[in-house]
Parts: C-alpha cells; structure tokens; sequence
C-alpha cells in the first residue's frame, strides 16, 4: 500500500480528536496527558505532539534523563583515560575534584532555586557581579586569574543552574518531579571544564601581557558524538566567556541549524545580559564581518568607482566594550572541506543604473552577435563612461560579452524566483559568478521563473572589493575552540593542517551519553561501487523498495539540490511513488523531519540535512 505523505499539521489533526476527547473525560494535567501520549495504542501520533509542541517538552526531558543515567564519572574518567593519551592525557583527579565541587553547588541552588518563592533573577544578579569582581581592573592581573580558575566550578554550577530553572521550573512546580527538569549530563559538563583548560598544565604565564583570562587558554577541539548535546555545549561555553569578558563568534556551517541554536538560548543569555557578545553564524557570513569590521568596504568601493571622496565611508565600524575574540567551531571537519579552506571569499560592490540595465539587455537580446563596438554607439554606454570610472566600465562591458555565452553550460539553482548555489552544504543566494548571473535571471525571466523586477535588481557593474581567504579567518581571533563529531576521524593532512596553521594541539575525546554504539558499519554491506549514473540510480531505486517492503522509513541523502532533483526526474527515480522531497526553502524543516520518519515515507534531502537534526521514529512498528 502506498503511504499518504502528509505535513505535520494534517497529520495531527487526524489523530487529535479522539485524543482531547480522553483529555476532557479524565481531566488531565499536561504531565499526566504526557505521559499517556507516549503509550503504544496510539501509534506514532502521541510521540509526534509531545516531539513538537514545548508545552511537553518535560516528556522528551523525562526520556533524556531516563537513556543517559547510567553514564557517571567513574565511567566518563575511565573512558577519557584511556583514549586520550599523550599530549591529550587528561588529569582525572582535578577533574574529578572539580566535578564534584561542581555537582555539590549545582544540586544546592538547584534545590534552593526551584522553590516558588525565589526568584532566579537573584541568582542571575549574583553571577554578573561576581564576574564583573572575578577582572576587576583595581587587582592585579595574577590575582585575578587565579580568582577565575578557583571560581570557575561554581560559576560554570550557577549558570547551569539558571540555565535548568528558566526552561523547567513551570514544569517541576506542576509535577513536584525532578526527572521534568534537563540538568547538563556529567559528559557535557567535563567537555567544557577541557575547553575551558582547567586541568591542563599551561605554559609559563606571562602576567605582564594578559588582558583577558582567556588569554591561557590553548586552541583545543573536542568530540561530542552524535546526540551528546554540542549545542548545550557550545551554548553554556559561549555565555562563560561572555560573561568574562570575551567577544564569542559560533560558527556553523547550516543556517537553519545557526538560527535553532541561536534561536534556543536568545533569551537565556539575554537574561544574563550577555546577548550582544555572542554570535552564532555561519562560515560564509562569518567572512563578511570580519571584513567589515573597521569599516564598510563595498561602500568604498563604489565611492572609489564613482570618483567621489571615500573618507566618509571609511569610517571605522562599531566598537565593541569585550577585546578578546574566542572563535567556536561546530563541526571542525566542515571547516577543512574545499569550499572553505582554499577557497577565498570575493566580495563585490554593485554600480546600479537604468543605464547599467539597458546596456545588459541589449547585450543579452543580441548575445549571439553582439561587439563591442556596436555598444559604444548606445547613448547609455556614453553617459556611463562620463560618470563613472572609463577603464572599469570598458573592462566590464566586455567581461558582460564573455560570459554571456557562458549562461547554457552553467550550474545553478533556481529556487522561488532566485539564483543561488551551494556552499558549505547551504544554498547562498548572495554570490554571483561575475556577470553569468545576472544573465541567468534574463534567462529564467523567460522562463516565466522570475520577475522583471528580480532581472533589474541584478543589473550591475561587479566591483572585485578584492579576494580574501577563508582560511585565514581564524587568525583573527585569540582563542580558537571547537565541537566536533568526527575528531578521531581526521586523516594526517587534516591534522597537520589543524596542528600547524592554525595551532589547535589540544584534543579531547569524550564518551556517548547513551552508552556503547550499536550501530555496525559493514564495508561489504554499506558500500557498493556502481559504474554509470544509470546504475548507481537503480541501485537507490532497489534499496528504498526494499526498505519500504519492510515498513521502513527511507531517507536518502543527495550531494545537492540539483543531484536530488535529477534522481526525482529521471526514469529511475519516477518508479518510485509518493516520493517527498526536503530542502532548506521548505517553510516548516521540522515538521518536514518528523513526516520523514513515518512507515514507509519515502524522502530525498540534501547532504546539509545529514547532520544536526533529529530524525526520531515513533511509531512502534519502528
């Protein structure tokens, strides 16, 4: 039987009716409602509205604390001994001995803060102030180190503890039960401790030159596998240092996932007042601030172009109060693919006119036959010679007879009335490939895929700002620290390049906190080496039919947009019915994910949706 593949919202309301009939009959709370909705009888559908909707997230909370309990420190520290060696060894009795005076203070003002009566704001005032104590610039640089390492445990206690209070209070008031309440695993908080090199012998500290604590810390990665909570992580470590007075960049290599992290703490670290130190971004946009930093460079360009004084638009950008920059990377691996580390980042200036626009249509109406010479005789060509910079204007014009020819051979995606391409797993839509661009929004404005307006819009003369590379944006930063989940999987060239550019020899390993891996990678099994597109294609055909025979979820993950979409259009891919297809235009991501995991849905995502998102069946069959 074919499977009807429905949005999250159809799907629930063919299941809810009965379910607020129980509701109104056994006048439940939300906890006791909870729980039911997890029972069996009603197949998938209860776990799909406590998954979703936040006034159950004290269900999922209930499940984490119930999957991760097992793991304790002696298991973590016996874990981390052993894998991590060498110049990685970890020094388990101070971080035992932290844990613990963190463990006593966190369970303390836990208890003391989830009484109805206190207020967190209280906490919350102590903390800032204390960090505001911990640099005060009337002690003396050595001391005020030292007073943030004794302080750390019990800082690092009193954030998560706010942290736990402002998510599940409600929750454990209406319950009177601890396990509603998400408390950092023991993994989590360890990582940080390593980030933070608490446990680690530094060098001879030079006191004279600091100005920031952080200044010691050693450019360190660690690995938090799949589900180990890196956001949490990334989340907790980026509002420490903020609070000490560090400015936090957290780059990501997905927007959508940038956007839900940074989404899921805005108004945690606004309530510690810490909101306008932290960025979370992606790699690409990443580049563009710090290249603006000290000024707008596109705007100088164009000053530069129209022959106007560039001092105004000089001026240098916004100064921030925090001077030392620390840099976390979400998945290091990403930052050492092609696309990044190599690759430069070019931005561009846009001179745009009506003239601009005549000139360009001209060229595309007639690109089969156009000169230059002909264009010399437009009345638009002549202006624009006048006004703007002659030798850049000719240049440009006849890079515009180039490429035009070049539009039928190139690769792009048009999504929702716009041009864009893959980088870094994400479709940008603000990259052009010199002038092939704006010709290609001719060329889909005749399509009927665009608009005029759309067209208009991209005619412009591109002015190179310059090239920079991507590579060397770390450089900019004081401290570089990272989660990842693929560390132990870097090849040599990756780690030397990680070791030696960019200085990052501290490395730390840490344990699931779920327990032992059961998934078996079998190379005889999971790979297969097909010699044409046709074959490799009908080989995907083969194995989804297989999967659904079985009452599986099948999710297949492409390279791209473009290759998910060739397999839906081809011969192959058409044999396949009911077949749905994810991408990061989709209005409604998660509940796109959720559909995906019914019995027998058939989804194809780009290679972007492999990581960070949670792809969890329900159903029992499952």
């Amino acid at each position: 039987a074919e499977v009807k593949h429905l949005s999250i919202d159809e799907f629930l309301r063919e299941k809810v009716g009965d379910l607020l009939g129980y509701v109104k009959n056994k006048g439940l709370t939300l906890y006791t409602l909870g729980g039911e909705l997890k029972k069996e009888i009603y197949g998938g559908a209860g776990r799909v509205i406590t998954d979703t909707y936040p006034q159950f997230k004290f269900v999922r909370i209930v499940g984490i604390n119930k999957k991760t309990a097992s793991i304790k420190l002696p298991h973590v520290m016996e874990f981390m001994e052993k894998i991590n060696t060498g110049a990685d060894t970890i020094d388990r009795e101070k971080l035992e001995g932290y844990f613990g005076e963190y463990e006593k203070r966190y369970g303390k003002k836990l208890r003391l803060f989830l009484d109805p009566a206190r207020d967190i704001k209280s906490l919350v005032s102590d903390v800032t102030e204390r960090c505001e104590n911990l640099w005060r610039s009337d002690m003396k640089v050595q001391q005020r180190w030292y007073n943030v390492q004794k302080e750390m445990p019990k800082l690092l206690a009193d954030i998560f503890c706010i942290w736990s209070v402002f998510q599940c209070k409600d929750a454990y008031l209406e319950t009177k039960d601890e396990k509603v309440i998400m408390k950092p695993h023991v993994v989590q908080v360890i990582a940080i401790f390593r980030l933070m090199s608490m446990d680690i012998q530094r060098p001879v500290i030079d006191f004279g030159r600091m100005f920031s604590w952080a200044q010691n810390i050693p450019n360190h990665l660690c690995q938090i596998v799949t589900g180990g909570g890196k956001s949490i992580i990334l989340g907790i470590t980026s509002t420490v240092l903020a609070l000490l007075k560090c400015e936090v960049y957290c780059a990501c290599y997905s927007k959508i996932l940038s956007n839900r992290d940074a989404q899921s703490f805005k108004t945690f670290w606004a309530l510690l007042g810490v909101q306008d130190h932290i960025t979370y971004t992606t790699l690409g946009d990443l580049a563009h601030t710090e290249l603006n930093r000290k000024g707008d460079i596109r705007k100088s360009t164009l000053k530069l172009f129209r022959n106007e004084n560039t001092k105004a638009a000089n001026e240098a950008g916004e100064v921030v109060e925090h001077k030392f920059r620390v840099l976390l990377f979400d998945e290091v691996d990403v930052f050492l693919q092609k696309d990044f580390y190599g690759a430069k980042y070019r931005p561009l200036a846009k001179e745009k006119n009506d003239m601009i626009y005549e000139i360009m249509s001209h060229i595309w109406k007639q690109r089969a036959t156009i000169t230059e010479s002909e264009l010399k005789d437009m009345a638009e060509y002549k202006n624009l010679m006048e006004k703007c910079d002659s030798r850049i204007v000719a240049h440009d014009i006849r890079r515009m007879i180039v490429d035009v020819k070049k539009v039928d051979s190139h690769t792009y995606e048009c999504h929702q009335g716009k041009i864009g391409y893959r980088q870094f797993g994400s479709l940008m839509y603000n990259q052009v490939h010199g002038y092939i661009t704006a010709f290609c929004y001719f060329k889909e404005y005749e399509l009927g895929n665009v608009s005029i307006d759309s067209v208009k819009s991209k005619c412009a003369i591109n002015l190179r700002c310059g090239h920079f590379s991507y590579a060397k944006i770390p450089h900019e930063f004081n401290v570089i620290l990272g989660v990842t989940g693929t560390l132990d999987s870097l090849g040599p060239y990756e780690n030397e390049i990680l070791i030696n550019e960019y200085k990052i020899s501290t490395r730390t390993i840490t344990p699931s906190i779920y327990g032992a891996y059961k998934l078996k990678y079998r190379a005889s099994d999971n790979v297969k080496i097909l010699f044409s597109k046709s074959s490799h294609r009908q080989e995907i055909v083969n194995s989804i039919t297989e999967a659904r025979e079985s009452d599986r979820a099948i999710l297949v993950f492409f390279d791209s947009v473009k290759e998910m979409g060739e397999f839906q259009n081809s011969e192959e891919g058409k044999a396949i019915t009911d077949m749905h297809t994810v991408d990061e235009t989709c209005a409604n991501v998660g509940g796109e994910v959720v559909a995906a995991t019914k019995s027998r849905a058939v989804t194809l995502f780009p290679r972007v949706f492999g990581r960070g998102h949670d792809f969890v069946c329900r159903e029992p069959l499952m």
